[in-house]
């Protein structure tokens, strides 16, 4: 435990060392009346677009290139065309594939996920329109001012990208049904999923480093602003269900009963988070 102590107050450490600088580097570009103006149009605005050179040839290669670019150079050229504070970013590639980034703690994932809906929805109709190729208003540049120091943190920031961008691994598994085969079994697929994170999460890192104070967002609809409550997705009953996996003198029918105790539990703590009465951010929104 003194370890683990030391490691994590390393993180910290490391962490506020990053925060200062990147904050006296941003001090520093907005010194310029210039950069003050760029600043405050891209900051300003609802969102923003990214057109990329990239393009990208499958699933994996989408979602890293929609986060950080084609990096198979040594580059981070993705990182270098984002504003990755933006809640909503549109990503578009050079074979027209396209997708979302966004810094959400301003804006939670359903009315992203509503907005990309209806942009779907508007380019599969028919009567939308395209427009004629052509801009009714030139697009204005807006170039920095960059002084020889700030020239030289894009630099560091670039290589501490590129280290964060190969630190990182990326696959998917693609399962052969659907949200509706799971209700059949009268679960929420909500909770099926979150069972199946922890279950990879114990037997990723073994049983005695399974910790867990994960969380996810707890919906919004019953308030009017923001994102008010997380659900604590780490049960006893999850944590039973996930040792009774790996049992080897558990039944199905035991591991089957533990399984729908956690998910049942899963749905209760996630009303209460949506109804406002957690333990983490019940002070927000209203």
């Amino acid at each position: 435990m003194i370890g683990q102590r030391y490691a994590w107050n390393g993180h910290i450490l490391l962490f506020e060392h990053y925060l200062t600088v990147s904050l006296q580097n941003y001090e520093s570009l907005a010194s310029s009346t210039h950069n003050a103006s760029i600043l405050d149009s891209i900051q300003s605005a609802a969102f923003t677009i990214s057109l990329d050179c990239a393009s990208p040839k499958d699933n994996v290669e989408h979602s890293r290139y929609l986060w950080h670019g084609d990096a198979t150079e040594g580059k981070a050229a993705g990182l270098q065309n984002r504003w990755v504070d933006k809640p909503v970013q549109f990503i578009v590639f050079d074979n027209a594939e396209a997708g979302l980034m966004g810094e959400h703690s301003v804006m939670d994932g359903t009315p992203t996920a509503r907005l990309c809906d209806e942009v779907l929805d508007w380019l599969n109709d028919p009567s939308f329109d395209h427009g004629t190729g052509t801009f009714a208003v030139e697009p204005t540049p807006l170039d920095w001012k960059i002084t020889p120091e700030l020239t030289q943190a894009v630099e560091v920031a670039d290589q501490a990208a590129r280290d964060l961008i190969g630190s990182q691994e990326l696959t998917f598994y693609e399962t052969s049904y659907g949200k509706e085969a799971v209700k059949k079994f009268g679960v929420s697929p909500d909770s099926w999923a979150q069972m199946i994170i922890q279950l990879a999460y114990r037997r990723l890192l073994g049983s005695d480093k399974r910790q867990g104070a994960t969380y996810e967002a707890a919906t919004t609809r019953k308030f009017l602003k923001g994102r008010t409550e997380a659900i604590r997705v780490v049960t006893s009953e999850s944590d039973d269900w996930v040792q009774s996996m790996d049992d080897p003198s558990a039944t199905p029918a035991e591991r089957k009963q533990k399984f729908d105790l956690a998910t049942r539990r899963h749905v209760q703590v996630a009303k209460r988070g949506g109804s406002g009465q957690g333990i983490d951010r019940h002070i927000f929104g209203e």
